[in-house]
C-alpha cells in the first residue's frame, strides 16, 4: 500500500478527532504525543507520513489511545469506513456516536465539555459583537437619513 494514501488516512483521522474535540487543534502533534505517552517529533514523523514511523504498529497504538474510534483497517490499508460503527448515511455527520462516548475517559470527557464551553464562549462573543455592529450601522443608517432629509429640506 502506498505511503502517501496511508498518509492522507492518518491525517483524515486526525482531522477528525480533532474535530469532534479529542485531539487540541492548536497543537495536534503534541496532544497526540500526550495521550499516547510518545515523543512529539516521532507522532510529527508519524502523521507526515514517514515510513519508519508510520507503522502497523503505530497505527493500532493510535487507534486504541482513541478508544479504536477510528479503524486502524481503514488508516493502513484503506477497507472498510474510517470511524468503526459508521453507517453510511452517518459519514458526513461529524457528531460523535453515544457508544462512543460510552468508551471515553473521565479526562477526554472533561476535556469535550471544556471545548464545548470555549466555543460556547466564543459563539456568545461574537453574537455580542454582531449585535454591537448592528446598532452601529443602524445608528449611521439613522444619521445619515437625518442628514438627506435636511439637505432635502434646504432645497
Amino acid at each position: 500500500m502506498n505511503t502517501e494514501q496511508r498518509q492522507k488516512r492518518i491525517e483524515e483521522a486526525v482531522n477528525h478527532l480533532m474535530a469532534i474535540g479529542l485531539i487540541d487543534s492548536r497543537a495536534p502533534s503534541i496532544s497526540i504525543a500526550e495521550k499516547m505517552r510518545r515523543g512529539k517529533e516521532g507522532i510529527s514523523a508519524a502523521i507526515n507520513g514517514n515510513e519508519r514511523y508510520l507503522t502497523k504498529k503505530f497505527v493500532k497504538a493510535f487507534c486504541a489511545t482513541f478508544s479504536n474510534i477510528i479503524s486502524a483497517d481503514y488508516i493502513w490499508d484503506g477497507t472498510g469506513e474510517m470511524i468503526n460503527g459508521e453507517k453510511k448515511e452517518d459519514k458526513n455527520n461529524k457528531c460523535i456516536s453515544e457508544e462512543a462516548i460510552m468508551q471515553l475517559s473521565k479526562e477526554e470527557l472533561i476535556f469535550l465539555v471544556k471545548q464545548l464551553m470555549s466555543l460556547h464562549s466564543e459563539q456568545t462573543e461574537m453574537y455580542r459583537l454582531l449585535i454591537k455592529q448592528n446598532e452601529e450601522m443602524i445608528k449611521n443608517g439613522q444619521e445619515r437619513y437625518n442628514n438627506i432629509t435636511n439637505l432635502i429640506q434646504k432645497m
